[in-house]
């Protein structure tokens, strides 16, 4: 007897240190994809959960990925077509057949999803466009020096912080932010050379500063949702704004002169390009300031 219990205490003790094995211990999977005759790259992710980081790439590579994960491992598929490239990265499908056990993710597979960690880099020499879809996750974005010429970003429960922290070297057609319930934290947003900037809010807490370099006339359209949303700009930077808020929202614009719902820079009447703002607040709160 005394030997069985001590058999049965072996095993449980084996179960456990495999199960802490796979939680402390991910699976590990590289991909690496050489720069060939591509002209462009269309870049398509689906993240769950987790952390996910993007970071431009050396010369010759177009795209690397690192990829750490417990239990699902991550499709990438790559094709070429007439000279562009269209990269697919993405978590199995949750949206598949519940009856298949292979392939559906539950809720009980909680704990495996915050495991991944996906470090992923991208060509710095061609013209990229983004699509990213992210759920409940950590997000550290830093797109410098990279080509990007659409960027949409869609976020669930998330948070996130995007940089340029070079300039982009390509005009940036569209570029565009829809969060649900997350804390978002934007930096050198100028240097990303848009036209125009569309930021969707939901619940959460947003920060931007828009420091970096005006090309030419650009446009931020915010809708706040119900959130904290300050807006940082550079000093040197003309700017106009107009604010359409609720009797639930509070607003506060320092350095500017007000006419009617517009408020102007000091320096926008001697400025040839202008950053033209256009907010609608809901519940909470909406703050530009003038500063570094």
């Amino acid at each position: 007897m005394k030997y069985t219990n001590l058999i049965v205490i072996l095993i449980l003790a084996a179960c456990f240190q495999q199960d802490l094995y796979s939680r402390d211990n991910p699976n590990k999977m590289k991909k690496h994809i050489a720069l060939d005759n591509e002209k462009e790259l269309e870049v398509d992710i689906s993240f769950g959960a987790g952390k996910l980081i993007i970071r431009p790439a050396q010369k010759g590579t177009l795209f690397k990925g690192v990829f750490k994960y417990n239990k699902w491992e991550p499709s990438v598929k790559y094709s070429v077509f007439d000279d562009v490239g269209k990269l697919r990265i993405n978590m199995p499908d949750m949206d598949k057949d519940k009856d298949d056990e292979d392939t559906h993710i539950k809720i009980s597979d909680w704990d495996d999803l915050k495991q991944n960690t996906w470090e992923l880099t991208f060509s710095p020499e061609i013209p990229i466009s983004f699509n990213i879809e992210m759920g409940a996750s950590e997000n550290n974005f830093d797109f410098g020096s990279m080509k990007v010429e659409n960027l949409k970003i869609q976020t669930g429960a998330s948070d996130m912080t995007l940089d340029f922290s070079e300039p982009n070297k390509v005009k940036m057609r569209n570029f565009t932010i829809e969060a649900g319930v997350s804390k978002i934290i934007g930096r050198n947003l100028m240097n990303a050379n848009f036209r125009e900037f569309t930021f969707d809010g939901g619940v959460g807490d947003y920060e931007f500063f828009l420091g970096g370099s005006l090309f030419y006339d650009a446009r931020l359209d915010i809708d706040s949702g119900v959130s904290s949303t300050i807006l940082t700009i550079d000093p040197k930077m003309a700017f106009r704004a107009e604010i359409d808020k609720s009797f639930l929202s509070s607003v506060r614009i320092d350095g500017t002169e007000k006419e009617d719902d517009l408020y102007f820079s000091h320096n926008y009447s001697k400025s040839r390009k202008i950053l033209d703002i256009f907010a609608e607040t809901g519940v909470g709160y909406l703050k530009i300031l003038v500063g570094d």
